[in-house]
């Protein structure tokens, strides 16, 4: 009988221990998806020159784009992709030219009040007058789960 609880004692701890080790594994495989979104290095401080919200509601603020330049024979553009101060939220930002499948450029995340300045395209873009889709993805400051996304298309001139 001893050495029958033995072997029972000894099943039971393989079993526990194969149970922890598989619930340590999920929760790491949860936060490395979690935590595979990186902050853009390229980030700074920004400061909007535009009016305050004083709703006093915490909604998520999209910046709005009409015309964008771009240089043309150069992957490297100048443009404010700007995550506006107190939103609830960090901002990623894919741009697509002239409704292409792939973006062109795809930063990382972007916190409340600061902005990416400089890009650098993956490919350099004709001259002419295209259509920027701009899309904004969102996620929590927190838990960086998925929020809203937004898109906002703006004329593209490329000189």
């Amino acid at each position: 009988m001893n050495r029958r609880r033995q072997n029972i004692l000894l099943v039971t701890v393989i079993i526990l221990s194969a149970i922890i080790g598989l619930l340590a594994y999920l929760l790491i495989q949860r936060e490395n998806s979690q935590g595979s979104l990186s902050f853009d290095k390229n980030a700074s401080a920004w400061t909007p020159h535009t009016k305050s919200d004083t709703s006093g509601k915490q909604q998520i603020k999209i910046p709005g784009y009409d015309n964008i330049t771009f240089a043309a024979d150069t992957c490297d553009q100048q443009i404010t992709l700007a995550n506006p101060d107190k939103n609830p939220c960090n901002f990623t930002f894919e741009l697509y030219v002239d409704q292409d499948d792939s973006p062109v450029y795809t930063s990382d995340m972007v916190k409340p009040g600061s902005a990416i300045s400089h890009i650098r395209l993956n490919k350099t873009l004709d001259k002419g007058e295209h259509t920027l889709s701009i899309h904004i993805s969102t996620f929590d400051v927190n838990s960086k789960e998925p929020l809203n996304s937004a898109i906002s298309n703006a004329k593209l001139n490329v000189i």
